[in-house]
């Protein structure tokens, strides 16, 4: 039986819909993911969470603090 794939969690109350974008190169994945953080209003902590980057690498990657 083929495994299933998981279930997106839904975005929290009241955060904006995503915009599907075409992803061509890591700067583009690494800012997205930063402008999405920023939509949502989450920390650099959650996004390492969130990504299994190890514990500050999302802060190292972006200029804005949390």
């Amino acid at each position: 039986m083929p495994a299933s794939e998981p279930e997106a969690a839904p975005a929290p109350l009241g955060a904006p819909p995503a915009v599907p974008r075409i992803i061509t190169n890591g700067d583009d994945l690494v800012d997205l993911i930063r402008r999405r953080g920023d939509e949502l209003g989450i920390t650099h902590e959650t996004i390492d969470h969130i990504t299994g980057w190890a514990s500050g690498y999302a802060s190292k990657l972006s200029p804005r603090s949390h």
